[in-house]
C-alpha cells in the first residue's frame, strides 16, 4: 500500500514539473519546427539565379515516341517528335509549333484498320491571348472546326504547358510542382519551403544528389533528385499519385557559356503499373537571347478561317469559372470578322446568361437601372411640382 501511494506521489511530481516548463520555457519548446535546411535553401538560390540568366531563348527538340499501348496499328511504335519553342522570359510570353504522330482510330472495334497520323499544331501565349492553331491541311481536317482558338480572362488550371518540353523551363530555374503547377499564364518562380520534405542523399548517375519530395496535394506528389554541383540540376524528375509513379523524366545536362544546361531527357509514362509510353527527346538546336517581339507570340487569323474566342471569368463574380463566354466567327475574305455564334457566360446556380454576353448584359442592366431612376426621378419631381401648384394656385 505504502509503495503505490509513493508511485503516485512521484507520477505526481513529474506532471507538476513537466507542466512548469510548459510554463516557463517559450511555447516554441515543443512547436514542430519549421522546414529550414541550409542545402534546400542553396538549391531554391540556384534557381533563383537560373531565373535571371537569360532574356529570352529558342529551343529545336526533336525526338521519338514509342507507343506501348495494346492493341496499336501494325507497324513501328517508334514514332518521331518535333518542337521549335519560342520564350520570352522578361515576359512571360511563349510559342510552341510541335509535330507529332498520334494513334488514329479509324474502326473502334478493329486495331488493324488503326494507324499512326502526323499532328501538327502551334500554341501561343502573348501575356493576354492563349491561341492554338489546328493546320487544318497538314492535319487532313475535314469537319467544320474551327482552325484558330483563343482564349482570354481567367485561364485557371486548365491552360497547361505541354509536358514533353516544359523540363525545359528546369534550366531557366521555373520548376512547376503539384503545389504550383506551370500555367501558359503563371510561371511558378518562388516556392514556400513548407512544400518540401528533404529526404536526404542519393548516388545517382555517379552523381551525390538531394533526394527532395513535395507534401502530397490531393494524393499527388513531386520527387526530385537534385545535383547540387550542376547548378541544383534536376536530374530526375518523378510524378506521383498516389504511391504509384505516373511519370518519369530523367534529364541529362551539359556544361554550356550559361553553365549547366539541359541536353536530353527521356519520359516515361505508367499507368495501373504498366509503362504506356517512352518519350526521348534531345535539344537539336538552342539560341539564347534571340531577338522577340510580341508578334511572334500572337498567330493571326487569315481569311477563311473559323475562330473561337472564350473568356473565362475569375472567381468571386458568381459566374462558373469552367464555362466561359464562347463566340464563334469566319473570317471574311476583306479580313472582317462575322460572327456565327455566341454563347455567353453561365452563372454559378446554372443559369446561363444572354447571348450578348456578360459585358453586354451588364452594360443592358446598368443602363436599365439608370433609366429606371431617371424615371422615377422625373415621376417625384412632377409630382412635386403637381403639390406646389395645388398649394399656390396661379393668379
Amino acid at each position: 500500500m505504502f509503495l503505490t501511494i509513493q508511485s503516485r506521489q512521484v507520477r505526481g511530481r513529474c506532471w507538476a514539473l513537466a507542466l512548469a516548463i510548459a510554463c516557463l520555457f517559450p511555447c516554441g519548446t515543443f512547436a514542430q519546427p519549421p522546414k529550414t535546411n541550409a542545402d534546400l535553401a542553396a538549391v531554391f538560390a540556384d534557381w533563383q539565379s537560373r531565373q535571371k540568366l537569360l532574356k529570352s531563348a529558342r529551343y529545336v527538340v526533336t525526338g521519338t515516341i514509342e507507343y506501348k499501348d495494346e492493341p496499336r496499328p501494325p507497324g513501328n511504335p517508334i514514332r518521331p517528335w518535333r518542337g521549335v519553342l519560342l520564350l520570352d522570359l522578361a515576359k512571360k510570353s511563349y510559342r510552341l509549333e510541335q509535330s507529332q504522330e498520334v494513334i488514329y482510330e479509324l474502326s473502334e472495334t478493329d486495331p488493324t484498320k488503326w494507324e499512326y497520323r502526323t499532328r501538327v499544331s502551334t500554341s501561343a501565349y502573348n501575356g493576354k491571348l492563349l491561341q492554338s492553331l489546328r493546320h487544318r491541311k497538314a492535319n487532313r481536317i475535314d469537319e467544320d472546326v474551327s482552325d484558330l482558338s483563343i482564349g482570354k480572362g481567367s485561364l485557371g488550371s486548365a491552360a497547361g504547358m505541354v509536358d514533353e518540353v516544359w523540363r525545359i523551363f528546369f534550366a531557366h530555374g521555373i520548376v512547376p510542382t503539384v503545389h504550383s503547377p506551370l500555367l501558359v499564364d503563371k510561371w511558378p518562380s518562388t516556392h514556400d519551403p513548407d512544400d518540401f520534405n528533404l529526404a536526404g542523399r542519393q548516388l545517382f548517375r555517379d552523381r551525390n544528389c538531394l533526394l527532395v519530395r513535395t507534401d502530397p496535394l490531393s494524393n499527388l506528389s513531386d520527387e526530385f533528385w537534385i545535383d547540387p554541383l550542376q547548378r541544383s540540376a534536376i536530374l530526375r524528375y518523378v510524378y506521383f499519385s498516389n504511391s504509384e509513379p505516373w511519370s518519369r523524366f530523367d534529364i541529362f545536362w551539359k556544361d554550356t557559356a550559361h553553365g549547366w544546361w539541359a541536353d536530353h531527357w527521356s519520359k516515361t509514362w505508367t499507368t495501373g503499373g504498366r509503362v504506356r509510353r517512352i518519350t526521348r527527346l534531345r535539344v537539336e538546336s538552342f539560341e539564347a537571347n534571340p531577338n522577340v517581339s510580341e508578334s511572334d507570340f500572337t498567330l493571326a487569323a487569315e481569311p477563311g478561317m473559323k475562330v473561337t474566342v472564350g473568356e473565362y471569368p475569375p472567381l468571386g463574380q458568381g459566374l462558373d469559372p469552367s464555362k466561359g463566354s464562347i463566340t464563334t466567327y469566319r473570317i471574311s475574305p476583306s479580313g472582317s470578322w462575322d460572327e456565327v455564334s455566341a454563347q455567353s457566360f453561365t452563372t454559378t446556380d446554372g443559369k446561363e446568361l444572354p447571348p450578348e454576353g456578360r459585358r453586354r448584359w451588364v452594360a443592358w442592366a446598368i443602363g436599365g437601372v439608370v433609366a429606371i431612376g431617371a424615371f422615377l426621378f422625373y415621376l417625384q419631381r412632377r409630382r412635386r411640382k403637381t403639390v406646389l401648384s395645388s398649394r399656390h394656385p396661379a393668379g
